[in-house]
């Protein structure tokens, strides 16, 4: 007897030897297998939540879309202590940006989320908003940093 190939099924046995087993034919049987959704998990949520993390952070260290001006790109600043016998300490003038970058990012979150907060009064909204732009204002000195204007932190105007 031939084997089956691939697809092909075995013709059934029969019980009468009357009937020729050349007439008997293969009848297809459809078989479906339905799989389960996923279920939700506690692992999932939290797998979420660290691609969702790991995303934010990459953004963050990506320094926005701010450029640290050209003349200081591959530069150091240099913090001297006022004893000579004191070590020196050097940092990358581009991480340095990078952190001014993230600080401004921060502010600025914080700000969304004070200016969205249900609870906060209207009053409690603009005094935590003055910290904030005074914030901005102490940072201003960093603005020499960014290749373009629209980018410098802006403290409080005196109209």
């Amino acid at each position: 007897m031939n084997e089956p190939s691939g697809g092909e099924s075995e013709a059934p046995k029969t019980e009468d030897p009357s009937v020729p087993t050349d007439q008997v034919a293969a009848v297809p049987v459809a078989v479906s297998v339905q799989a389960e959704p996923p279920r939700s998990t506690q692992d999932d949520a939290t797998m979420s939540y660290g691609l969702i993390k790991q995303a934010l952070q990459e953004v963050l260290d990506s320094g926005g879309e701010a450029t640290l001006t050209k003349k200081f790109s591959g530069g150091k600043i240099l913090i001297q202590p006022a004893k000579a016998d004191l070590q020196a300490k050097e940092i990358p003038i581009d991480e340095f940006f990078k952190k001014v970058i993230r600080v401004r990012d921060q502010l600025r979150v914080l700000e969304q989320k004070i200016n969205n907060h249900d609870s906060l009064t209207s009053a409690d909204k603009a005094t935590f908003q003055s910290y904030i732009t005074r914030s901005y204002g102490a940072l201003t000195s960093f603005n020499i940093l960014f290749k373009d204007k629209d980018d410098h932190f802006k403290g409080q105007s005196s109209k």
